[in-house]
């Protein structure tokens, strides 16, 4: 993760989850369910959109990004405050890159 361009270890042990219907959650190393939000798509754009909403925690918090999947990868750059990222680098003091790795189910 990498957050105002200054890399950042991210949980060790943490999962986020993006389910079908819409919904993104956090899981901590132990499991526990701490955070949850919802997000929207459009991959009709270049690059991907993608909004994500706080529903616990900062209520009525969108942060707006990008996202792009190559192979088990899933990057994503978003803007905490202000205009969506139109790039996967994240240099100014508004953003977040995260980079996930999918799980593979035994």
């Amino acid at each position: 993760m990498t957050v105002a361009g200054q890399p950042i270890p991210g949980p060790d042990g943490a999962k986020l989850k993006f389910t079908k219907d819409g919904k993104c959650i956090a899981y901590e190393k132990d499991g526990k369910k701490p955070d949850e939000s919802t997000y929207t798509m459009d991959v009709k754009k270049e690059p991907k959109e993608i909004d994500i909403k706080e529903t616990a925690g900062m209520k009525d918090m969108t942060m707006s990004g990008i996202f792009k999947i190559e192979g088990d990868t899933l990057t994503i750059c978003v803007a905490v405050m202000g205009e969506r990222p139109k790039t996967f680098a994240p240099n100014n003091k508004e953003s977040i890159l995260i980079v996930l790795k999918r799980i593979k189910k035994d």
